[in-house]
């Protein structure tokens, strides 16, 4: 009978909900349009900058993410025939790896080992550590390594969301549980709910509508809380494609944090400011890179970067600054660091037009010697009248 019970109340009700948590869209480190760089070709700390994406980190797939790969298509297999399926289609019958592969899933769910939901939710470290055992997850990613060659570069991450707020977590969410209550309370069950020759009950409309609104609502407001999660991909790389012939080509280490909340300071009765903070360091070893404009030129280089992004705002009026650091060892024009800022505030004039104002710098020693200060405004127009750098 409780089977039938969650049969009835999960199938029928609940929409698919994201487990690890993502920040709401973010663009990288610099303002809404800059000036380019005649030396940022060859810069890789400019380059480095400039991939930063606060948006990405938190969620990333770290296998799709240490190849640089956006997750067009990710695999998720849910028993262990599907990943050892996933896994046997990635490689042909004469052991070449297919370029394409994307997979994420969380080991210990295949393996068998169950999580009871009061357990997940208790908030002390058994609860903790039931939550690092249903979040972790592995992934494995490849891809050609060269568009005209037979080489294929292979990844495989892992993640643990070391650090989640209840108000972030769908399955602790306290507006989701009592939403869920209120939805169940609704539906009328008979007694003889456990005979299985009998259908379920027809759930209505309204108590479909009460879970869907909480679902959407808490989609909407998913940058508040806390997150913190950490990730790891060591990287092969295959000149012939063959996986016997794989050969280690370094690894990328990076931990993530994002915070945020709604009525930080409240202004008026009507209009409270929100504020959301997110922030990263990232380690990549053994990262090959080539010089765009000389081809000859290659270098095999390491680095390191650490960024932050504050943002602040209410409906009408937003800011936010940001700041990143990158240190490069054996890069291209070899060892150096460098800094890059940017601040930037945006004023709702009017229904779908805002004016946008930001700047920004960057400088350091070796591999990037430009000091370029640079500054846009503009007006923006849009169809839809929503804030570009507002906590969202």
């Amino acid at each position: 009978m409780i089977a039938r019970i969650f049969v009835l109340l999960g199938a029928l009700l609940c929409p698919t909900l994201d487990c690890f948590g993502q920040i709401a869209p973010a663009t990288g480190l610099s303002p809404s349009a800059s000036t380019s760089s005649s030396s940022s070709a060859v810069d890789p700390l400019a380059k480095t900058f400039d991939d930063i994406n606060f948006d990405r980190a938190p969620s990333a797939v770290p296998a799709l993410d240490a190849l640089g790969l956006s997750p067009e298509s990710v695999t998720s297999p849910s028993t262990p025939r599907e990943l050892v399926s996933d896994l046997l289609n990635g490689v042909d019958q004469n052991g070449v790896l297919q370029h394409g592969l994307a997979i994420e899933t969380a080991p210990f769910r295949l393996i068998g080992i169950r999580t009871n939901l009061r357990d997940y939710k208790r908030e002390d470290l058994s609860g903790a550590i039931c939550r690092w055992v249903y979040n972790f997850s592995v992934s494995a990613a490849t891809s050609k390594a060269t568009d005209k060659s037979d080489a294929v570069q292979l990844a495989l991450g892992f993640k643990e969301v070391l650090l989640e707020s209840a108000d972030h977590d769908p399955y602790r969410n306290p507006d989701l549980d009592k939403a869920f209550a209120a939805a169940a309370a609704k539906v009328e069950l008979p007694d003889d709910l456990d005979n299985p020759n009998k259908p379920l009950p027809t759930i209505p409309e309204s108590t479909s509508q009460i879970w869907s609104n909480a679902v959407a609502d808490f989609n909407k407001n998913k940058w508040q809380g806390t997150i913190w999660t950490a990730a790891i991909a060591p990287t092969w790389n295959s000149q012939s494609g063959k996986i016997s012939e794989l050969s280690g080509s370094g690894f990328t280490a990076w931990s993530t944090a994002a915070w945020g909340t709604k009525n930080f300071l409240r202004m008026n009765t009507t209009d409270s400011v929100n504020l959301q903070f997110i922030g990263e360091v990232r380690y990549r070893d053994g990262e090959h890179v080539t010089d765009p404009d000389d081809k000859t030129r290659v270098a095999t280089q390491n680095s390191f970067l650490a960024a932050a992004r504050v943002r602040i705002g209410t409906v009408t009026f937003n800011g936010f600054a940001e700041g990143g650091y990158v240190r490069v060892w054996h890069g291209l024009n070899g060892d150096g660091d460098g800094w890059r800022g940017a601040v930037g505030v945006e004023k709702k004039l009017t229904t779908n037009i805002w004016l946008v104002i930001s700047a920004g710098e960057q400088f350091g020693e070796a591999t990037a010697k430009t000091n370029n200060l640079f500054a846009v405004s503009s007006l923006r127009f849009g169809t839809a009248d929503k804030a570009q750098f507002a906590p969202q």
